[in-house]
């Protein structure tokens, strides 16, 4: 297949004035009830009630979150006020089957959310009411800034989700849904915390939230928002020599993740954070329950550290070595990425049936980071300026899609559809005659980038074969394209340096899902399907040049793909009781992963291949109504995976997959009796392997996976009708732990003031 695609920003901006975004829709815009055994594509919207059980995600129809083919969950926006969410993803964090990997809190660039196991954020689909967020470089999500208070709720729907999503969709897919108001509000938060008893805690907190809403007589209505958020955070990481220099004291010894001897000289300097978002939406309300929708989000994050620190004294000063160091001092430098978000769609009747239709674009303008200059005098390189590197990472991502849901026959609904997604990324590298301005480039040293594109055709059949027996039919075919790519190891030929000869594949993704209604109170439900995720232009053409080792392109590398297995029960065994539980296994073909090498003396990273892995698992959720006061709510999940064949490295085969903790598990109590609510999780997250070889087994050192148990609690009083103040303190315990080369927030608390108008 051979299509021309040209983007036209002025068409897009057209496009945007007269739309709106959304697939799944919040209260104010949910779509008719549909499904299978009614034989209707239109009923009335559900009562505001029955909200958190309705979602779109699933299967793209509003259907019960009970009556879903795979596990489905809803956290809503009463359930994330309880919590004390310092980042948009962590709303996420206590659904079975679900690992948010952020190595030092809100400051971490890096996030990911893991399901069932597929680790890296590329193998989770990430959407914002139905675009996919994830980027068109890295495939990675840029979290900062965003407020779970834009949110009316979050659905996961976990097990492979290609037939209805395509790429990246392997472990599940998250979709964010956004508020809008049913009348007029105006909301403010106002908070600071700061690090309680630990070394380690997040410093000087200061958040801010406001938002404004309205909706009017004619049936549009508009919502705004701004947050920001700003901390001197802490010193996340260590500085560590291969040998305690002579002549010194302080410092202490310690080893590597693999139990090599190394010692601990200082530390860097605290990682300072800022961040901030600000949102606009509108929508307007169609006959027959359509809508119109247009939105802008624009996130942000920059940052920085501190002067860094040493525990050398040497002739009874202050001692930074210059040799034998193995993680520097300034280790880390600023970076800084603007997050620009632009979706419209249209919701409405068409003939007997219902047309929806959504157009994207994601764009990061604004992406660099600085790599520290390495060796000298530390505290003067940080106070005076010395040479160093940058890279910019430049991409965008155009996302389109288009589904048309019909019943052709009784008992069957049914939904087809196309989808297009096109992303680009140039990355340059430059050398800086000053670390500190990113302005003071004096050459460039590498580039690399390209483009993929992938279209995608889709339709589904929910089947209901009785009343009590309903099956899910879907099947979608996607292409898969790679062009424009170049690459260039020293930088210094124009552009396009060497052009790299694009690639083509193909996929299709058929999905069977059956659900069995015994009772009202006991379901059972199977489902099996085909995933894959193409590689991303990070892995394809290569990253970075820094810390003594070159990531090196891979042009022929191949997607990955899975099949996936699970059964499951949802059951109400007794009065306001709630039970989830799912067996799954999957097994992957020519998964995606890097490998350290050395070659003419130079250290090389590369992405490649691998043959066969597998997992399996087993998914628990419990929730238990006590009472008008209580809910309990506990859940765990077991994830054994496993390495079946890598002919690059055949030594590896039998070890687990890497960032995959084997046990996760969550313990909440919520409690709330007039004007006072309080509520207590216990989280907890197993040991993970940083590599494929499973040699890093030494834990509590930097550069470990530390298994982890802490409790967050969260208490708060509604002073009036409009405002309500809360305390929370997070790692209430102050465990310590390492998350890879960083070190995780110690004991925190945060007091916050909230108002509703």
């Amino acid at each position: 297949m051979n299509m021309k695609f040209k983007f036209n920003p002025l068409a897009f901006a057209a496009l945007v004035c007269l739309g709106s975004p959304c697939l799944a829709q919040d209260a104010a815009a949910t779509p008719p009830q549909a499904s299978a055994s009614s034989a209707q594509v239109s009923k009335p919207a559900p009562a505001e009630e029955t909200l958190a059980e309705t979602v779109v995600t699933a299967t793209r129809t509003p259907t019960a979150v009970n009556e879903t083919p795979g596990a489905t969950y809803v956290v809503t926006q009463q359930q994330m006020q309880t919590r004390n969410l310092q980042t948009a993803d962590a709303a996420v964090s206590t659904v079975p089957g679900v690992y948010v990997n952020r190595s030092k809190g809100m400051m971490d660039t890096a996030a990911a959310v893991t399901l069932r196991g597929f680790s890296g954020a590329g193998r989770s689909l990430i959407m914002l009411d139905g675009m996919p967020v994830n980027s068109g470089y890295t495939t990675g999500v840029n979290f900062a800034g965003l407020s779970a208070s834009d949110f009316s709720r979050v659905e996961v729907a976990l097990g492979a989700g290609a037939s209805l999503y395509g790429n990246s969709a392997m472990g599940g897919v998250v979709n964010y849904v956004s508020r809008m108001p049913e009348k007029r509000e105006f909301n403010f938060k106002l908070g600071y915390g700061s690090a309680l008893g630990s070394d380690f805690g997040t410093r000087n907190l200061k958040r801010a939230y406001v938002s404004y809403g309205d909706k009017f007589v004619n049936g549009l209505s508009l919502f705004t928002s701004f947050s920001m958020a700003d901390t001197d955070g802490f010193r996340a990481t260590r500085a560590q020599a291969s040998n305690k220099p002579a002549g010194t004291t302080g410092g202490f010894a310690t080893t590597t993740v693999t139990g090599s001897p190394l010692y601990v000289v200082g530390e860097s300097g605290e990682n300072q954070w800022r961040e901030n978002s600000f949102t606009l939406r509108a929508a307007l309300d169609l006959p027959q329950n359509g809508q119109w929708r247009v939105g802008y989000m624009r996130n942000q994050y920059k940052n920085s550290y501190g002067l860094p620190k040493t525990y050398l004294q040497k002739s009874g000063a202050e001692f930074f070595p210059t040799t034998g160091i193995t993680q520097h001092y300034n280790y880390l430098a600023p970076g800084k990425t603007v997050s620009e978000l632009f979706q419209t769609s249209l919701e409405a009747g068409l003939g007997k049936g219902r047309l929806a239709v959504n157009l994207g674009l994601l764009r990061s303008n604004t992406n660099w980071y600085v790599n520290p200059p390495r060796g000298g005098d530390p505290v003067n390189a940080y106070l005076h300026g010395a040479a160093a590197s940058m890279s910019e990472r430049p991409n965008r991502a155009i996302y389109g899609d288009a589904q048309y849901t019909f019943s052709p026959l009784d008992k069957h609904l049914v939904v087809v559809g196309a989808s297009l997604r096109d992303e680009k990324a140039d990355v340059a590298d430059y050398a800086l005659a000053d670390w500190r301005d990113t302005g003071s480039k004096t050459r460039t040293t590498l580039l690399r980038g390209g483009k993929t594109r992938n279209i995608g055709l889709f339709a589904q059949d929910e089947i209901a074969v009785t009343n009590k027996f309903t099956a899910t039919l879907g099947l979608r075919w996607d292409k898969w394209k790679t062009s424009g790519g170049y690459y260039d190891a020293d930088g210094d030929g124009p552009r396009p340096v060497s052009a790299i000869a694009g690639q083509s594949q193909s996929a299709l993704s058929p999905k069977m899902g059956l659900r069995y209604r015994f009772s009202d109170n006991f379901q059972l439900r199977a489902s099996v399907g085909k995933a894959f995720r193409t590689p991303n232009i990070y892995e394809l053409y290569g990253s970075y040049n820094a810390s003594g080792r070159t990531q090196v392109p891979n042009f022929g590398l191949k997607p990955e793909t899975a099949i996936t297995w699970d059964i499951g029960a949802d059951m109400q065994p007794w009065p306001g009781a709630q039970v989830k539980a799912t067996l799954y296994m999957n097994q992957l073909r020519d998964l995606i992963y890097s490998r350290d090498y050395s070659e003419g003396g130079k250290l090389l990273r590369k992405y490649e291949n691998l043959g066969k892995g597998r997992g399996h698992g087993l998914e628990l959720d419990f929730r238990q109504k006590i009472g008008n006061d209580w809910t309990l709510l506990a859940n765990a999940a077991f994830n054994k995976t496993r390495i079946q064949e890598n002919s690059n490295a055949p030594n590896t085969v039998g070890n687990a997959f890497t960032h995959v903790p084997k046990t996760t598990a969550n313990l909440g109590v919520e409690w709330s009796r007039g004007p006072w609510a309080a509520s207590g999780w216990v989280h907890h997250v197993s040991k993970r392997y940083g590599n494929e070889r499973n040699d890093d087994v030494v834990n509590s050192v930097m550069g470990s996976r530390d298994p982890y148990t802490i409790a967050n609690l969260k208490g708060s009083y509604q002073i009036n009708k409009n405002l309500k103040v809360s305390l929370a303190v997070d790692n209430a315990f102050n465990r310590k732990y390492w998350s890879g080369y960083y070190r995780a927030p110690g004991r925190s608390y945060f007091l916050e003031l909230a108002g509703t108008f």
